[in-house]
């Protein structure tokens, strides 16, 4: 009998969470998700946060993005973006904040020089290994079948409503990036820190 309250208590609050986010925000997020996850860099920029481009230009920020999953030395894709816990919102004079934890795999595909006579898997190994230190122990692996690098991201992002962007966009949050401090104040960066 105990099992089903707390079943039916734990349905409940899953519930009340997901019905006090706002159903704009819930759209906005399932369409950025799906252009990210398409590598579509021109809309991935219509959901993402408009101040930034007060930093870089967007056309500047397109064409980063592009190289940075399509170059000479490496190609990368994205697979199984899924929101997890989506936090409740801040609302301060500034405007509205919600952070969403989210994952992702990315693949990443690295080009060989045809003179390049070093050991493929021997090589993709020390990547490995240093990119594990960035995105955490058991989180990269090769797949020696299509000799690729395979990285599960946990990572967050805040979605952002204010007088600059009327629905809500979009961008990474890192507190300790410097990008993260030209785009938010240090008492929203607090506070959506202090939501773990």
């Amino acid at each position: 009998m105990k099992r089903i309250y707390f079943s039916l208590f734990f349905i409940l609050v899953l519930t009340g969470v997901k019905a006090q986010t706002d159903p704009a925000l819930l759209v906005r997020l399932d369409s950025f998700m799906k252009v990210n996850h398409l590598l579509d860099f021109e809309k991935v920029m219509d959901f993402t946060y408009p101040k930034l481009f007060t930093i870089a230009p967007r056309e500047q920020m397109i064409e980063l993005m592009q190289n940075t999953f399509e170059n000479e030395e490496m190609s990368s894709e994205l697979d199984s973006l899924q929101t997890g816990k989506i936090w409740p919102e801040i609302k301060t004079d500034e405007g509205s904040f919600v952070k969403v934890d989210y994952t992702m795999v990315m693949r990443m595909k690295f080009k060989r020089d045809p003179a390049d006579t070093t050991d493929e898997m021997e090589t993709l190994g020390m990547i490995a290994g240093l990119m594990e230190g960035q995105f955490g122990e058991g989180n990269v692996r090769i797949d020696s079948a299509t000799k690729k690098i395979i990285i599960k991201v946990n990572t967050a992002l805040v979605a952002i409503k204010d007088s600059i962007s009327p629905q809500w966009t979009f961008i990474n949050f890192k507190k300790e990036e410097a990008m993260t401090s030209m785009l938010l104040s240090q008492d929203i960066i607090d506070k959506l820190s202090a939501q773990q």
